[in-house]
């Protein structure tokens, strides 16, 4: 397996300088741009394509927490984080509210398709508006609850940084990967509701 951490010269850890990861992918990415090689024979504009999409394959993934996570996982245990169908216990008072809401909304909107007067359209429309405090309100304690899973991450960085080299003797047993799930975990749920709540916003005001 690929190691993203690795291609792009940052620590391998859950935490990372965003703003660093950036530096970084541009700095290689110039290197081996396409427009670099627009004259360059037929084998180095393919090698430098090549290695363009697997620098920017790595940025996207490690600049997106939850495949960040994922990919971190994998690497450290060389197995897939395992899938949980149940909320994480921390959350599930605001999973019954997002939940709730969402399938009032699915009404809502269910009923906005049959309309065909556009009256009863426009009259629709400002019912729906009044529904966006409360969607937004939801976002915003999502929100709340991913930036404490950020701080937590930043948290436990220090595991990474204080453990053996990668495929050293002892590195599994100095590293918290069983928390590490329960936060990818809590994260993915999170940005799975937080994408639901934002769907349905957008189709109560178009």
């Amino acid at each position: 397996m690929e190691d993203y951490f690795s291609l792009l010269g940052m620590p391998r850890q859950p935490w990372l300088d965003l703003d660093r990861l950036k530096e970084r992918f541009f700095e290689l990415s110039r290197r081996s741009h396409p427009d670099r090689f627009h004259n360059s024979p037929a084998e180095t504009k393919q090698a430098a394509t090549q290695e363009y999409t697997q620098l920017n394959r790595a940025y996207q993934c490690l600049s997106e927490t939850k495949a960040r996570l994922h990919h971190l996982i994998e690497l450290e245990s060389g197995q897939t984080p395992t899938v949980v169908q149940q909320s994480p216990e921390e959350a599930m008072d605001l999973f019954l509210e997002v939940g709730s809401l969402c399938q009032k909304l699915d009404q809502f909107l269910a009923e906005k398709q049959r309309l065909t007067s556009p009256l009863l359209k426009a009259r629709h429309f400002e019912k729906g508006i009044e529904w966006v405090p409360k969607v937004k309100e939801l976002q915003t304690a999502i929100q709340n609850q991913q930036s404490e899973t950020l701080e937590e991450l930043q948290t436990i960085n220090r595991y990474w940084e204080e453990a053996p080299p990668p495929g050293s003797p002892g590195r599994l047993e100095a590293l918290p990967l069983r928390q590490l799930e329960t936060l990818y975990r809590r994260y993915s749920y999170l940005a799975r509701w937080a994408q639901q709540l934002q769907d349905r916003l957008l189709q109560l005001t178009s």
